[in-house]
Order: C-alpha cells, then sequence, then structure tokens
C-alpha cells in the first residue's frame, strides 16, 4: 500500500479514538507517530512491498512506560497471516485501554 493511502487510513482511525497522529514519515523507515493524553505515545513502521524493507508492521515506543502495553500488539501483527494498519491500530488501542481508560478526552 502506498504510504499516502496508509496515513489516510491513519487520520480516519485518529477521528474516532483518543490517539492523533502527530507525525507521518516516508523518506526512511515508512513511520506514523501516534499520541495521547496521558502521556502515551508509539509508532509504527509500516512494511513497503515494492521496495523489500520491513515484512510486517512493527509496533515501538520511544517511552519505556509504553512498551509493556505494546508487546500485545507487536505478538500479534507477528503471529499468522498479514495484517492490515487498521487491524495493528485496533490491537494497539485495546492494549492501550487501560491507560488511556481515565483519559477525559472524548471526540
Amino acid at each position: 500500500m502506498e504510504f499516502k493511502q496508509l496515513v489516510e487510513v491513519a487520520e480516519k482511525w485518529c477521528s474516532s479514538v483518543p490517539f492523533d497522529l502527530i507525525f507521518a514519515e516516508e523518506d526512511d523507515e515508512r513511520r506514523l507517530d501516534f499520541y495521547a493524553e496521558p502521556g502515551i505515545s508509539f509508532y509504527v513502521l509500516c512494511p513497503d512491498n515494492m521496495t523489500g524493507g520491513i515484512e510486517h508492521f512493527h509496533v515501538w515506543s520511544e517511552s519505556e512506560d509504553c512498551l509493556p502495553f505494546l508487546q500485545v500488539a507487536q505478538d500479534y501483527i507477528t503471529s499468522c497471516g498479514k495484517k492490515t494498519l487498521l487491524e495493528v491500530l485496533d490491537k494497539v488501542l485495546t492494549s492501550f485501554r487501560p491507560a488511556i481508560a481515565g483519559s477525559t478526552r472524548h471526540r
């Protein structure tokens, strides 16, 4: 999938969840960065089937507090079958739900 389409999927997903897409970079990593209150951040590295980059989506965070939540999502991504960006984002949302439950932000 073209990176522009991935960004559109991410933006649409953000319209109904507490996360915002705060950064999108296609050049090196095809990376989408997300943020939600209270200080929850993660990013997704997107596969590029055209150049032979990473095979699966990969989720990670530069915040050590967020990493335990992402383990479930990363295990899901590497399980059988290819996943779509929407499936990955939904799994991340489910993983973070306990952390964002206290957030007062609603859309």
